[in-house]
């Protein structure tokens, strides 16, 4: 696999992942369908997913806390209303 099929494959990962709407094996599927023409080995193409799947998942640990944070700002700035 050259470096621009890489690239363009793991754009198209990433949009079907971050749309969240996909599991894994149907990202491996339309992946399959949309390079049928490419010789990737499916084992390669998994091991992409999984990467970018287990990158998104660590992002979304931080929304909690950041969901948090929010709160916290949310409530302060609701008391300085309230003061005035």
């Amino acid at each position: 696999m050259d470096k621009e099929l890489i690239q363009e494959i793991n754009y198209e990962i990433s949009i079907l992942i971050d749309s969240g709407f996909y599991y894994n094996d149907e990202i491996l599927e339309i992946i399959e369908e949309q390079f049928i023409d490419e010789d990737i080995p499916l084992d390669i193409l998994n091991n992409m997913i999984l990467d970018r799947y287990n990158e998104n998942i660590s992002k979304q640990k931080d929304w909690e806390e950041k969901k948090l944070t929010l709160i916290d700002l949310e409530s302060v700035l609701i008391r300085l209303i309230k003061k005035r």
